[in-house]
């Protein structure tokens, strides 16, 4: 529908709506896990909107998908460029909204990075400031996201509860099994550990089906993240949490590496086929991580260098700095 609409545009030479259909596709694509298409479109709409009479609106659609696209890729480098020009359009402008999305952008680009402490900063101002509620959808999740990948547990469950409240009312930007798994990855750091893996395994069967190629990469690194901390922790030490998860500990212990091994190794197949690279670099970081601690130092070193070079092309300054501290422990 969306290659009608921008046939139909060029037509009728209507280049406004062509780089509506541009941004659209690039929004689709990303979804689609076609990183590559997503960007190439993003950017054809960001050259038209660049060129016409100014429009604001379409100037925030155009470089807000190729930012997302860029985002699911992750494009750090890439990502602080279009910030930088967006506030500084923003700014020349007068226009609050344009500011605001630079400033949310930013953040994106620390979080892709894994400078998590600066992202959350940013998603604070931008929840502060934002005008419209997509803006600050996107503020609030994506602060959850940062709270889970502290181990700030309360704050990030607090976060997320919210942020699925929010998406019953905005219904154009639906992200409830999105922020259901990142809810659900919480609750199984804070003990419920036999529920958590099985709601993430159900998501993991859903973005599977609906061809959510990212997101499934995504909760695939998740659950091996989880079997990991079972490993690298050897068990959990709370009695109450032992008493609640006995059975499945009894049954998971003692396979835990295993099963850790298999989900990270699917999160790595699902980022290579679609070219994302910040999941494909954490992926193999935490699975060289994992190797370390079974003294597989040969396998170890060869997906932390893996990580590494994947994190230098990705201008992920915090993420390369612990893949290289990681390398040097085991050189």
């Amino acid at each position: 529908t969306l290659h009608k609409s921008l046939k139909l545009c060029e037509e009728v030479n209507n280049e406004k709506f062509a780089a509506y259909s541009y941004a659209w596709l690039s929004q689709t694509c990303h979804e689609l896990g076609l990183l590559d298409d997503a960007i190439v479109y993003g950017k054809k709409g960001q050259t038209i909107a660049g060129r016409i009479a100014w429009d604001p609106l379409l100037f925030s659609h155009t470089d807000s998908w190729t930012t997302v696209s860029l985002f699911y890729k992750g494009e750090c480098a890439e990502i602080e460029k279009i910030a930088n020009a967006h506030l500084e359009k923003g700014r020349a402008n007068s226009d609050p909204r344009l500011i605001i999305e630079a400033i949310l952008f930013k953040g994106m680009m620390f979080f892709t990075a894994g400078d998590y402490s600066n992202c959350i900063k940013k998603m604070e101002e931008t929840i502060r400031r934002a005008k419209d509620p997509i803006t600050f959808y996107n503020g609030k999740f994506l602060r959850g996201m940062c709270y889970l990948s502290l181990g700030r547990l309360k704050e990030a469950e607090d976060a997320l509860r919210e942020t699925l409240d929010l998406t019953r009312h905005i219904r154009s930007w639906v992200r409830i099994p999105q922020a259901e798994m990142f809810l659900t990855a919480v609750q199984a750091g804070r003990g419920n550990l036999s529920g958590g893996i099985k709601n993430l395994l159900r998501l993991q069967a859903y973005f599977s089906e609906n061809s959510q190629k990212w997101w499934t990469a995504i909760v695939e690194y998740i659950i091996g993240n989880i079997y990991f901390q079972l490993i690298h922790n050897e068990a959990p030490t709370d009695l109450k949490m032992i008493i609640k998860n006995i059975g499945f500990l009894i049954k998971t212990l003692p396979f835990a590496a295993k099963k850790s091994e298999q989900h990270y190794l699917a999160a790595i197949q699902s980022a290579k086929e679609i070219n994302a690279k910040g999941i494909l670099g954490q992926s193999c970081l935490d699975l060289g991580l994992l190797y370390k601690i079974k003294k597989r130092y040969d396998e170890a070193r060869k997906y932390i260098s893996k990580a590494v070079k994947i994190f230098e092309e990705c201008g992920a300054y915090a993420f390369l700095k612990q893949a290289r501290q990681a390398l040097e422990s085991i050189s």
